[in-house]
């Protein structure tokens, strides 16, 4: 139990750093001998979106050499060719893609922010192994799925962080207390939480509402 404390104290403090900043903050750890690659985001729905649809099988051909992950041999399904071409012709989605090229035209702020967060990380759990590959897309709006990390990739929903105005979330209806954090002030933090996930214990599940929104405080407490 007391292991279990001093784990979510470490991770709020790391929600606190990335949430709201520590310019201010004197006491802030020495990150002098934390030393990592730099994080670079691979960002799949640009090169996706600039592929000529008229030679799309071709085209993800040549794209899957760099994001197996996202296409593998897909292009040679036909089924799934034709899935892929009605989601690069789908309004929400180009609306979404529109916009996210407006709000990220680059990505080097969200690099360094994450590089500095994997190094806050590893202060506390050296045993914690960074992905080693970063990729961006276009999820449709999938708050469900969010965030995806483990040991080898970290995929981000871009379109989940076009800021609360955004009018692609309300023509969905998405309530307004969730996209006012849907913005990129919160795309660090929320990274930093889903790592955290592997860290803390897991929510109770056995109908104790106390410790169920004490467990979802330490998870949301700054994030």
């Amino acid at each position: 139990m007391q292991k279990n404390n001093i784990i979510s104290l470490v991770i709020i403090a790391i929600f606190g750093f990335f949430a709201i900043g520590c310019r201010n903050n004197t006491n802030k750890p020495n990150l002098k001998n934390i030393q990592i690659q730099k994080v670079t985001i691979q960002r799949y729905e640009q090169d996706l979106f600039r592929i000529p649809i008229d030679s799309l099988q071709e085209s993800l051909r040549r794209l899957a050499n760099k994001y197996p992950l996202f296409i593998g041999k897909e292009y040679e399904n036909p089924a799934s060719l034709l899935q892929m071409r009605q989601y690069l012709n789908d309004p929400q989605i180009i609306e979404a893609y529109v916009q996210a090229c407006k709000t990220f035209p680059w990505v080097t702020q969200i690099e360094d922010g994450l590089t500095e967060a994997f190094r806050y990380i590893l202060y506390y759990f050296p045993s914690w192994h960074p992905p080693k590959q970063v990729y961006s897309y276009i999820s449709g709006y999938d708050l469900a799925e969010g965030i995806f990390i483990n040991d080898t990739v970290l995929i981000i929903p871009i379109d989940n962080y076009l800021g609360s105005d955004f009018s692609g979330y309300r023509a969905i209806g998405i309530p307004k207390y969730i996209t006012e954090r849907m913005t990129p002030e919160y795309l660090i933090p929320d990274v930093v939480k889903t790592i955290a996930q592997q860290f803390l214990p897991p929510f109770p599940t056995d109908g104790n509402l106390i410790e169920q929104m004490i467990a979802f405080g330490k998870l949301f407490y700054f994030a």
